[in-house]
């Protein structure tokens, strides 16, 4: 079977290539986001935001087997099913909890 990988970045470059091994799609697919992108449903994200990967004839856990999941508590590995979370998740909202020490709070003062 063969595998195609799409590589997209927000400016508009867009890259489909097909492999005939899993060797050859991991390669460019890290090339282009590194070996540890944030794992999405469907699709990979380079830490720095800008390309995207998405791929068919193989998962995205084929293609990032050394993604190890996060202690952020956030979906880690979201391939068909899309649901894939650590125990520990804490889906409370940032503006609900409470500010590390040293952290803006939102109050009128600000911390120096």
């Amino acid at each position: 079977m063969t595998i195609k990988v799409r590589y997209q970045t927000i400016d508009r470059v867009n890259k489909l290539r097909s492999f005939k091994t899993l060797a050859g799609a991991q390669k460019f697919a890290h090339y282009w986001v590194g070996a540890h992108p944030e794992i999405g449903c469907g699709y990979a994200v380079a830490v720095d935001g800008i390309g995207k990967i998405t791929c068919s004839g193989c998962t995205l856990r084929e293609l990032f087997p050394d993604n190890a999941p996060t202690p952020t508590g956030r979906a880690v590995m979201a391939g068909p099913d899309c649901v894939d979370y650590e125990e520990d998740y804490d889906d409370t909202p940032s503006c609900v909890k409470p500010s590390p020490p040293g952290k803006y709070d939102g109050s009128d003062e600000i911390p120096f």
